[in-house]
Parts: structure tokens; C-alpha cells; sequence
């Protein structure tokens, strides 16, 4: 009840001083989360996503980088929303093509995050640490506002694609411990 109610504040909150990532003024739409939705790994174009509704939090199976991976995320729907179209979410309250998230999920053998990291390393707005204490770092490779997040998490990495980053009221970090949160 509190998480709720906590969620209202700030999303109230954020309606009023920002009316966060809309151009409608009529205020928010809301989206409707469907079942039997599919989640695509760009690497393998396969998957199958459950969805499984609870009082404070959907759960959602996002299907990994290797032959029959699964990984349970767990997403405050006060928070965010699913679209149910390629593992986008975005923020409640704000429209699902400016403020995306994309979650993609690798297995990693602890390698991958230095590998990625490396690769990027011209890129790298900032690096910090989690609530949990995992790594992460965000960066950019364009000049089209979209953000990636790069998240080390146990056993495997999650690499988020954030679509027009300035629009969020949230931060980089604040999003990266949200969704770590939810794995």
C-alpha cells in the first residue's frame, strides 16, 4: 500500500511539473496489458512471454540470448507499463513510443560486461553502482537521445535501450535500479 501510494505521489508529482513525455494534454492513456505477448531477442527473433497479473506487480518472462533461457521480471505496474510489443515498456502516464525502455537479456560468464564495456568505451556517459551494488554504465552512440544501459547482473547481462532519455523524470541510475530491481 505504501509502494502505491508513494508511486501516486511521484507520478502526480511529475504530471504536474513536467507532464512528462506528453503532448497530450487530455492527460495519460493507459495500456492495456494483454496476455500470450511476445518478447523478442533481436539475436534468436524467438521467445514466448507470460504474463501473469498481481495486485502490485506483473511478472513477465523474458526469453534470453541462449537456447531455452527464461528470465522472470517482475515490473511495478504503478511505474511502469508493458506494451506488449517487443519488450517495450515505458513509464506510466507517458506515451509508449517517446518513453521506452527495451530490456534485453544476455547470458554473460562474467566476460561480456568488461567485453561491452571495452566496445563502448568512447560512448560512456556515466558509470556507477546499484542499490543492489551491481555495475552498471550508461552511453550513448548517437545524437538521437536514446540511451543504452548496461547492467551486470548475475549470470547474465541486461542491456536496456532507453528511447528519448531527456523525456524521463526518472534519471539513468534511478531506471537501471528499477529494472535491476525487477530480475
Amino acid at each position: 500500500m505504501l509502494k502505491k501510494t508513494v508511486a501516486a505521489i511521484l507520478l502526480a508529482g511529475t504530471a504536474l511539473s513536467f507532464c512528462a513525455c506528453t503532448a497530450d494534454s487530455h492527460g495519460p492513456k493507459a495500456t492495456t496489458i494483454t496476455f500470450a505477448q511476445e518478447f523478442v531477442d533481436p539475436t534468436t527473433e524467438e521467445s514466448v512471454v507470460t504474463i501473469e497479473t498481481g495486485e502490485l506487480f506483473e511478472t513477465i518472462t523474458l526469453k534470453g540470448s541462449g537456447e531455452g533461457e527464461e528470465f522472470q521480471f517482475k515490473y511495478d505496474s504503478d511505474i511502469l507499463q508493458y506494451t506488449g510489443q517487443g519488450g517495450n515498456f515505458y513509464l506510466c502516464g507517458s506515451t509508449a513510443t517517446e518513453c521506452y525502455l527495451h530490456i534485453m537479456v544476455q547470458s554473460d560468464d562474467g566476460t561480456l560486461y568488461d567485453m561491452t564495456k571495452e566496445s563502448v568505451m568512447g560512448y560512456i556517459l556515466k558509470q556507477f553502482k546499484l542499490v543492489s551494488g551491481k555495475r552498471a554504465l550508461s552511453y550513448a552512440t548517437s545524437e538521437d537521445n536514446v540511451y543504452n544501459i548496461l547492467i551486470e547482473s548475475d549470470g547474465k547481462l541486461i542491456n536496456v535501450r532507453v528511447g528519448t532519455a531527456d523525456k524521463w523524470p526518472y534519471s539513468v541510475e534511478q531506471i537501471a535500479n528499477l529494472i535491476d530491481s525487477g530480475f
